[in-house]
Formats: structure tokens, C-alpha cells, sequence
């Protein structure tokens, strides 16, 4: 690997590790070694694509863009039909695969940028927007968003923002049309009763701190209780409180 592998795998690698070590640390009084055998698993899988990834050409992906992103797609609409797509607490974002859960909408990430990326890259400078890729890519964001999953289509958005703001297409189509994507994340936002609510939760958890609030109060309630150095791996006393301990709640 060059240099630059090199540091992002190392990068990666501590970043993941201090994951596992974090959600061992939160779980393990009430879960065991569930949660660190998993995650160690699943380490272990993204290490061997990352070790896979970065041999393939980037001319490669250019060539499979369209497979990658029919593939996606396919995975899309599957986690939406009842009896094939796992649903769990009330979002139909999974595929079984026997061995593990599959999350399509993660893979859709990269997909979104992979297949716009190549499609600016036939554009020639100053051109205007690629309609069709966008549409496209806009159906990704539709089917992530129906499971509903509000959080990964905000990100899937990013990166196209991302590829658009690194090509070369004309500066006003850029703006004009990251001005009409926040107006309407925020419609998409504010027009769900759910969404709204969780928004207006982040703002302020401790006014319904007994309800949607409490998964927010709790984490923040440990954090103030270990102080700034913390209480020491496996020592927080306030695990038992924080509902869903084992998911993204490090906060």
C-alpha cells in the first residue's frame, strides 16, 4: 500500500477499535460478549474490503458504475417488501443474508457517488447540470428515505453535493441547486410529524426529557456523571438507563 493507504487504513483501524472497545465498555453487564463478538466480526469484514477495494482501478469503477448502482437499487426496493426486508422498530432497512443483516442504504452512499462522479466526468467544463444522473440518483434518495431512514439520505445528499462541488459544472447551477436541496430536506423534515418531533428534540431533549427526549437525557446524564476523564471502562453506572446502549448512542 502507498503512504497515503497506509495512514487511512491506520486512521480507520483506530477508529474502529476504539468503537469496539466503547460499545464492549457500555454493554457488556447486560449483554455479555454479544456486542463485541459482532462488532469484531464486522471489523473484520470491512478491513478485507478495504484491503480489496484499494487494488481495483479507478478506471474499474467507471466501467461498473451502471452494475453498481442497479445492484443498489434492486437491494432498495427488496428492504421494502413484506417477507423479504427486515423490519425493526418500525423501518424497513434490512436484508437477511443468512449470516448477517445487510443495509443497503449504506451501500447506496457510495453507489450515489460513484455513479455521478463517472457521469461529471464526461461533462465537459462549464456545462450545466446532468439531469438524468441526478434523477437517477434521486431515486436512491426516495428509497432511502421511504424505509424511512432521514439520517442516511441526508448523507447520501452530501456526497452528491461533494461530487457536484468537485466537478466542473457552472457555479450558478451549484447554487441554485444546493438552495433548492436544503429547501427541500427541510420540507421533508418538517412536513413528518416523527421528523419534526426528533428535530425539535435535538434542539430540546430536557423538555420531553420523559418521552422522545429520554434516549438523549440519559446519554447526557452519563456523560456528566464520568466527569471529564470518565469512569473507566466498564464503569459507568448508567448503562442500564440508556435504552438502545448498543447502537450509535456514544454520543
Amino acid at each position: 500500500m502507498t503512504a497515503l493507504r497506509t495512514n487511512l487504513f491506520f486512521v480507520a483501524l483506530g477508529l474502529s477499535l476504539l468503537g469496539v472497545v466503547m460499545v464492549y465498555s457500555a454493554t457488556y453487564r447486560l449483554e455479555g460478549t454479544e456486542f463485541l463478538v459482532a462488532r469484531l466480526k464486522h471489523m473484520g469484514m470491512g478491513i478485507a474490503a478495504f484491503l480489496v477495494v484499494t487494488r481495483i482501478r479507478y478506471t474499474l469503477w467507471r466501467k461498473y458504475a451502471y452494475v453498481l448502482y442497479g445492484a443498489v437499487l434492486m437491494m432498495l426496493v427488496l428492504v421494502l417488501i413484506p417477507g423479504i426486508g427486515m423490519r425493526i422498530n418500525g423501518s424497513s432497512r434490512w436484508l437477511d443474508v443468512g449470516f448477517m443483516s445487510l443495509q443497503p442504504s449504506e451501500i447506496a452512499k457510495i453507489a450515489a457517488v460513484v455513479y455521478l462522479s463517472c457521469a461529471l466526468a464526461r461533462l465537459k467544463p462549464g456545462s450545466g447540470l446532468p439531469i438524468k444522473p441526478l434523477a437517477a440518483v434521486g431515486i436512491l434518495f426516495v428509497l432511502v428515505l421511504v424505509e424511512p431512514d432521514f439520517g442516511t439520505s441526508v448523507i447520501l445528499l452530501t456526497g452528491v453535493a461533494g461530487a457536484l462541488w468537485a466537478s466542473e459544472v457552472r457555479t450558478k447551477d451549484l447554487l441554485l441547486s444546493g438552495a433548492a436541496g436544503v429547501v427541500a430536506l427541510a420540507a421533508v423534515m418538517l412536513l413528518a410529524p416523527y421528523r419534526r418531533e426528533r428535530f425539535f428534540t435535538f434542539l430540546d431533549p430536557w423538555a420531553v426529557a420523559d418521552t422522545s427526549g429520554y434516549q438523549n437525557v440519559q446519554a447526557m446524564i452519563a456523560i456528566k456523571a464520568g466527569g471529564f476523564f470518565g469512569s473507566g471502562a466498564g464503569s459507568g453506572g448508567q448503562g442500564a438507563n440508556v435504552p438502545e446502549i448498543g447502537t450509535d448512542m456514544i454520543f
